[in-house]
């Protein structure tokens, strides 16, 4: 009994660990914004049709703790235009927002393929005599992958408040940018650019 046994267990393990997230941003910002600027009214825009949709509504998803509002840039900086920095400012006035925030994302996938295992055991007792074999079968592991670049703007003057960039590593596509989306404004939040709302 006790190496079937072993063998659900190391079967939960493996299942436990396959379903982890790794997501790892590094960001820097100018000092002359520190504890005295938050973003209360934030234009969100992409370098994709499908990546901005995505990333405005799973930052959309865990902003609810926040003091802020998200804007989505898709339909304030329609994808058919180039706009210039100073075009940006202008339009981001006509809508309140107070900064702009421009990201850029690259998905892919990979596959790991772990094969399976096979174990014989014998039992002897006397002239009798029992084999018993165990096996499991083989298995692939996918993972996404999705790197990730942000530039914010402060929407008055143009000057770039905060730079960030990093990567998560996840079961699929939408954990992984929600962890993405956390751990962003966990460190918007960490440089007094965010407030959380009061509980």
């Amino acid at each position: 009994m006790a190496r079937p046994l072993c063998k659900i267990v190391a079967y939960f393990l493996i299942l436990l660990l396959t379903g982890c997230t790794s997501t790892q941003i590094v960001d820097v910002f100018y000092p002359k914004y520190a504890q005295n600027f938050q973003c209360r009214r934030i234009i969100i825009k992409g370098n994709g049709l499908i990546a901005e949709k995505e990333l405005v509504n799973a930052l959309k998803g865990v902003a609810a703790d926040y003091e802020v509002q998200l804007l989505n840039g898709m339909s304030i900086f329609p994808p058919t235009k180039e706009y210039s920095c100073k075009e940006m400012q202008k339009i981001a006035k006509q809508y309140s927002a107070d900064s702009i925030l421009i990201f850029g994302m690259k998905e892919s996938t990979s596959s790991t393929y772990t094969p399976g295992t096979t174990s014989t055991d014998v039992y002897s007792c006397g002239s009798f005599s029992s084999v018993s074999v165990y096996s499991s079968p083989g298995y692939y592991i996918t993972k996404t992958h999705i790197g990730i670049c942000f530039r914010l703007i402060n929407a008055e003057n143009g000057e770039t408040i905060w730079l960030a960039e990093g990567y998560g590593v996840g079961e699929d596509f939408e954990s992984t940018i929600c962890d993405i989306c956390e751990e962003t404004l966990s460190k918007l939040y960490l440089r007094h650019l965010l407030k959380k709302k009061k509980k």
